[in-house]
């Protein structure tokens, strides 16, 4: 019987999505090709929509999980903007450009929303799902979208009348792209720029709306509404997290362009930052230009937007674009995994967030009661000082089973603390910590591949746990991250570039990906045999 918000089989058409990375056929005996009806027949699928394969085949009896075979209404084939190769991932649907409104996209990683991002500001050419290599021309492309305000938005973009920039997802390579001071780049990038005239037939932008346009922001303007005047003079390469953060903000607001597009806004910010950079955003809003903030902190979306798109789908495999929708009920649409107007259910449970102490019992009425807490751990008052910052840390203790959160502004000593607690960092006094059994994830992402013997001598030193040695991280796994780091510095020269979508490039390496997969494997096969 088929349940609410669920599309019937006779709606729906099946696409074979294949995770090279996972695919390695010399540790198979080939279970894909033995099981698939397609190929018992004789007939190669061709990247075609599978037709085959049940939904209890999903997997396709692939040890590996490199195959996913997926469902998609048929009234989404039409609605194909991009596709990466043969048997890669597919975008549906694009967001709607409102000019004088920000656009919020929210979903989950690597669905496709820098994806769409991108393909809106003319820096990926959509090639309409079409994977055999014949590329899809701007004619084509514009007469997919002839009716929609997508196509204006796009003859806008090639005619140049409109210029678009992105802020980039993945701040951490920006001191390696550009060495300087921060107004050195701030300065360079504020110049007003020269608008070239519409072609006839073309209504220009300038008379969308008869608000005067917005003065070009200045750099000290930036500077002081981000809070970054003292980091002006300092080199790119010196600059925090949250530092570096705000620069590459107001790298995109100094420019003179008609669509800003901020990926990730709330990287390494705290709350009141968060809320700073968020109102600053919402101050650019003018009736001339477009907005889009791609973010997964809702109330930072809630904020600053005026719409919603949500982004569905499965990550590395598909995504869609929803219609635009009121802030709140685009919110509302992401957690509960349900799109009422289309009667359509993307996710099977709903985002919950009841308290951390709390779970459901299961029965028919509901009721919570309380997770059970292991023993409880103590510590005793704390003090260090670490040039002129100083932190005390009063006695206090947790319990196993518990999730703490630690609240705080930026640079008020979170971390040091989180590292005084694992004894990574020793205290003021020879005060001693418990010593236990720690897993830490360190807060800069490139610290370990700016410097790997940060690795070997601090995430791998023995931890002292009842007169056992224990380490914090256990082989394969950390082998195979040494062995890659090597490697990965003799290969750098000979890499070449490949088309990454948004969140896809913090993928684990692929050594690293078959150990986790080898693993999982072996959990699996466990729980099969109890």
């Amino acid at each position: 019987m088929k349940q609410r918000g669920e599309i019937g089989p006779e709606r729906l058409q099946r696409v074979a999505i294949i995770d090279p990375e996972r695919c390695d056929p010399k540790r198979c005996v080939l279970e894909c090709k033995m099981c698939c009806p397609v190929v018992a027949q004789g007939t190669k699928a061709g990247g075609k929509f599978c037709v085959s394969v049940s939904a209890k085949e999903k997997t396709c009896k692939c040890p590996f999980e490199a195959i996913d075979i997926v469902s998609i209404g048929k009234s989404l084939a039409k609605d194909c903007i991009h596709r990466f190769g043969q048997n890669g991932y597919k975008l549906f649907q694009l967001p709607i450009p409102r000019s004088g409104k920000v656009v919020g996209l929210i979903g989950a990683n690597k669905t496709g929303k820098s994806t769409a991002l991108r393909i809106l500001s003319g820096k990926l050419k959509p090639n309409l799902g079409r994977f055999d290599g014949a590329s899809s021309d701007w004619q084509d492309i514009l007469t997919q979208f002839r009716g929609s305000e997508l196509q204006g938005f796009f003859t806008r973009i090639l005619e140049e009348n409109i210029r678009a920039i992105i802020k980039p997802q993945y701040i951490e390579q920006i001191p390696q792209a550009l060495q300087g001071t921060v107004r050195t780049f701030l300065t360079q990038k504020n110049q007003k720029r020269e608008k070239k005239e519409d072609q006839e037939g073309v209504q220009p932008i300038q008379q969308v709306s008869d608000e005067p346009q917005k003065e070009l922001l200045t750099v000290d303007q930036v500077a002081e509404q981000l809070e970054i005047t003292h980091i002006l003079d300092r080199p790119i390469s010196s600059l925090s997290g949250g530092e570096l953060q705000k620069f590459a903000i107001a790298l995109i607001a100094v420019q003179d362009v008609d669509i800003y597009m901020f990926d990730e806004i709330s990287t390494y910010l705290d709350i009141k930052q968060r809320l700073k950079v968020a109102r600053f955003i919402r101050d650019l809003q003018t009736e001339l230009n477009y907005l889009f903030v791609v973010d997964h902190d809702l109330s930072v979306v809630e904020y600053t937007s005026d719409i919603v798109n949500v982004v569905y789908g499965k990550g590395d495999v598909y995504g869609v674009v929803t219609p635009p929708m009121h802030v709140r009920d685009g919110i509302n649409v992401f957690v509960q995994g349900h799109i009422p107007a289309e009667n359509l259910r993307f996710r099977e449970y709903e985002l919950s967030f009841k308290n951390a102490t709390q779970q459901s019992t299961g029965d028919e009425e509901g009721k919570e009661k309380p997770i059970k807490t292991g023993a409880t751990t103590h510590y005793p008052e704390i003090h260090k000082t670490i040039g002129p910052f100083e932190i005390v840390c009063e006695s206090g203790s947790f319990q196993k089973g518990e999730i703490i959160v630690l609240l705080g502004e930026n640079g008020t000593g979170k971390t040091t603390f989180l590292n005084l607690i694992a004894g990574l960092v020793a205290a003021d006094g020879g005060v001693e910590v418990p010593r236990l059994s720690i897993s830490f994830k360190p807060q800069h992402l490139s610290v370990y591949q700016s410097n790997p013997s940060i690795y070997t001598s601090v995430y791998q030193q023995p931890i002292q746990y009842d007169g056992m040695n224990q380490s914090t991280s256990s082989p394969p796994l950390g082998q195979t991250v040494n062995k890659e780091n090597q490697s990965s510095n003799q290969n750098a020269q000979q890499t070449t570039g490949k088309e990454v979508k948004g969140s896809g490039k913090d993928k684990l390496t692929q050594q690293e990906k078959a150990a986790l997969i080898e693993k999982e494997r072996i959990e699996k096969e466990k729980i099969e045999k109890e």
